[in-house]
């Protein structure tokens, strides 16, 4: 059991150095930072870089003796450098007994109690081995941090959620669910890598990082993570929540059909859209109407559907002016008819990229939600917000 127990502590300790480490540069300058540089952790700004040594002893009691050699190694950095542009940090996690602590620390109380040791009998004095004299000690002291009041591993982690949420515009659940993972993984990426200068990063490099990794098998494994409902709704709340004000964007929902679902679903799908996302009244002087494409269904289907929205009153605006015309792009971004409601529909994936750049002088947003994988992917001038659903229906329930 007492092995079992060091071991899960010597675990936590390397999470929350994690945590301390990724916290750091969410909550930076964007300074750069370097995991296991000098010490664990590197703060490196334009003249000073300060080393921080991280301890986590959940179960141990403070003493001096705890932190008197990671104190010595980093005397022995200063001894060697003996510059005003290094400073040190201890930051440190204790059961308790850390009023034995008192701070400011003396040269006398740091020689006596961190410098001074024996080792099989020997009596060892760290400084006058170093050569160090007592302005030179003091200099290192008034360059020395000692934080033994550290918060707990579970603070600490929370407080980083908190910077994830704040960095990255997201949920709680998807802080803690989808992008603290990734963000442990890039770090253990980090640390492992055997160039230091791969271990230097700033924050905005972390932060482009972390999206770069968030592919569609993240998102699907964030789906099954969720319950399916609570999964729905975070998707709508965090993408499809608007008041009344909504702005006149041009809206593109590119929609993944599954084999089960029919043409009266699929109907009424591209219905409730049109009746949200749509505002076309004679009072409006900016009327909008939304775009959408619907992958993996057939002509033959599609031109049903086309059919059972006009049976319904809902004009089509597909591109096409005429009988067998070919597809014009100036013609599907025309405004639509005040009064009259009215879908865009485009009919291939292709033509979705002339589309977009046929629209001048306004916002375009872009919603996909696929079954497998993302099957639009070829713009880089506009946001693609990509979700993940498992059947089509869903869609609805998160619009």
């Amino acid at each position: 059991m007492t092995h079992a127990r060091t071991a899960i502590d010597t675990i936590r300790g390397y999470y929350y150095q994690f945590d301390l480490y990724a916290l750091q540069l969410l909550e930076s300058d964007n300074e750069e930072i370097i995991l296991e540089g000098i010490e664990d952790i590197d703060i490196c700004k334009a003249t000073e870089t300060t080393a921080i040594q991280c301890k986590y002893y959940e179960g141990t009691t403070y003493n001096h003796s705890v932190i008197a050699e990671p104190v010595r190694l980093m005397l022995n950095h200063f001894a060697k450098h003996m510059t005003s542009s290094f400073c040190y940090k201890l930051y440190g996690f204790y059961k308790n007994g850390q009023e034995k602590l008192t701070i400011p620390l003396s040269v006398e109380f740091v020689k006596k109690k961190f410098l001074t040791f024996s080792t099989k009998g020997v009596k060892h004095e760290y400084h006058n081995e170093l050569g160090l004299k007592d302005e030179e000690l003091s200099l290192f002291i008034s360059r020395l941090t000692i934080d033994i009041e550290a918060k707990s591993f579970d603070e600490q982690n929370a407080k980083l959620i908190e910077a994830i949420k704040s960095n990255l515009d997201c949920t709680q659940i998807e802080a803690e669910n989808l992008y603290y993972p990734l963000i442990l993984k890039l770090v253990r990426e980090i640390a492992t890598d055997k160039n230091v200068v791969n271990r230097r990063i700033d924050k905005n490099t972390f932060i482009a990082r972390i999206n770069a990794n968030k592919n569609p098998l993240v998102d699907i494994w964030f789906a099954g993570k969720c319950k399916s409902d609570d999964y729905l709704k975070r998707m709508h709340k965090t993408y499809f929540s608007v008041g009344l004000n909504m702005n006149p964007y041009e809206r593109f929902f590119l929609i993944d059909c599954d084999k089960n679902i029919t043409d009266i679903e699929i109907k009424h799908l591209v219905s409730r859209i049109c009746t949200k996302w749509s505002k076309c009244s004679l009072r409006e002087p900016h009327p909008y109407v939304p775009y959408i494409y619907l992958h993996g269904i057939s002509n033959v289907r599609l031109l049903r559907l086309k059919e059972l929205l006009y049976g319904d009153g809902i004009l089509i605006n597909d591109g096409h002016p005429f009988h067998l015309s070919k597809f014009q792009a100036k013609e599907i971004v025309l405004q639509p008819t005040p009064g009259k409601q009215t879908v865009k529909i485009i009919d291939e994936v292709a033509t979705i990229d002339e589309v977009l750049q046929s629209i001048h002088d306004n916002t375009r947003e872009i919603y996909q939600f696929y079954l497998d994988k993302p099957f639009y992917t070829t713009t880089e001038e506009h946001r693609i917000v990509s979700i993940f659903i498992e059947t089509t229906k869903e869609v609805e329930q998160i619009i």
